[in-house]
C-alpha cells in the first residue's frame, strides 16, 4: 500500500518518474497522442470507467474512524466498521459490535438497524458510494441514472482546477455555484477529489437541506486501484464531520447475506 499525500492522487514514485522522463527525452517525438478531451459530463463518467474497468475491487472492508467538530471546538470520536460488495452495497457496524446498531445501503434504500431489529426503511441514494466504488464496477448507464437522480445535470461540464490539479466538473452552473450538486474529477487519475451534494427531490432528504461538500484524499494504491483515505465533509465551507479509513482490504470473500434489508446478523458474524 503506497501512502499519497491528501489531493495528491496517483503520484509516481520518483525512480518511475525518472524512467518516464529519460524515456521521454528519446523518444519524445514518437510518444502517444495525449487522448481527446471529454465532450460532456457523461463523457467524464466513462473514462472514469474506462480508466480502471476490469480492475476495480468486488468487495471492501475497513475501519472507520469518524471525527465530528461541534460548534463548542470540542471534537467527538466514534468507530464503525464497513464492509462493501459492488454494485450498490454497503454495511455500516457501530461500535460496539454487540451494540447490534449500524445501517445497511442496498436497493436504493437505507436499512437502519437498532439492537439488531430493522428500525427504518428510507429511500436514499449513497453519493459517495456510486463515486468511490460502483463508479468503477457498473455499466455506465447505471452510474448516468444515480448521478441524474442525486441532481447531477451531466449536460454541465468545464474545466476547473482543485488543490492544484487539473479537474472536470461535472454539474453546476459555472465557477461561482458551489450550491448545486456536482462532482470535481482529476483529469489525470479519474478519481473524484470534490463533490457538492444539494438533495434532490426523490432521494429521501429534504431539497431545503443545506448543500454539503466532500473533499476526497488521501488516495492510496491498493491491488492496482486507488481507494479514498479521507472524506471531509463541510458546509458554508465550515467543517463538521471527517471519515479516515484504516484496515483497508479489497477481493475478500464477502457474504450476501451481510447486506439483508431485513436480518441483521449473518452466518459467521459472531455481533
Amino acid at each position: 500500500m503506497i501512502h499519497l499525500r491528501w489531493l495528491r492522487p496517483l503520484s509516481l514514485a520518483p525512480s518511475c518518474a525518472l524512467a518516464l522522463a529519460v524515456s521521454g527525452c528519446v523518444s519524445a517525438s514518437r510518444g502517444p497522442a495525449a487522448p481527446p478531451k471529454p465532450v460532456s459530463g457523461t463523457d467524464v463518467v466513462q473514462r472514469m470507467l474506462s480508466r480502471y474497468e476490469g480492475t476495480w475491487f468486488r468487495t471492501m472492508q475497513f475501519t472507520q474512524e469518524n471525527t465530528r467538530f461541534l460548534a463548542n471546538g470540542r471534537t467527538d470520536r466514534s468507530q464503525w466498521k464497513g464492509f462493501m460488495l459492488l454494485p450498490g452495497r454497503l454495511r455500516i457496524e457501530f461500535q460496539p459490535a454487540s451494540g447490534n446498531n449500524g445501517a445497511i445501503y442496498a436497493d436504493g434504500n437505507v436499512y437502519s438497524f437498532e439492537g439488531g431489529r430493522l428500525s427504518r426503511t428510507t429511500p436514499q441514494l449513497n453519493i459517495l458510494l456510486v463515486l468511490t466504488a460502483d463508479v468503477y464496477g457498473q455499466p455506465l448507464a447505471n452510474t448516468v441514472r444515480q448521478l441524474t437522480t442525486l441532481g447531477v445535470d451531466l449536460a454541465r461540464f468545464r474545466a476547473d482546477t482543485f488543490a492544484g490539479r487539473p479537474v472536470w466538473v461535472v454539474g453546476g452552473t459555472g465557477p461561482k455555484d458551489l450550491a448545486t450538486s456536482q462532482v470535481w474529477v482529476d483529469a489525470q487519475s479519474w478519481v473524484a477529489l470534490r463533490v457538492i451534494d444539494r438533495p434532490a427531490q426523490g432521494t429521501g432528504l429534504t431539497a431545503a437541506r443545506p448543500s454539503t461538500e466532500y473533499r476526497l484524499g488521501d488516495y492510496r494504491m491498493i491491488d492496482g486501484v486507488p481507494v479514498v483515505h479521507e472524506i471531509m465533509f463541510l458546509r458554508d465551507g465550515r467543517q463538521f464531520f471527517r471519515e479516515q479509513y484504516t484496515e483497508v482490504q479489497l477481493n475478500t470473500p464477502m457474504d450476501a447475506r451481510l447486506f439483508s434489508s431485513i436480518q441483521w446478523k449473518a452466518a459467521g458474524r459472531t455481533p
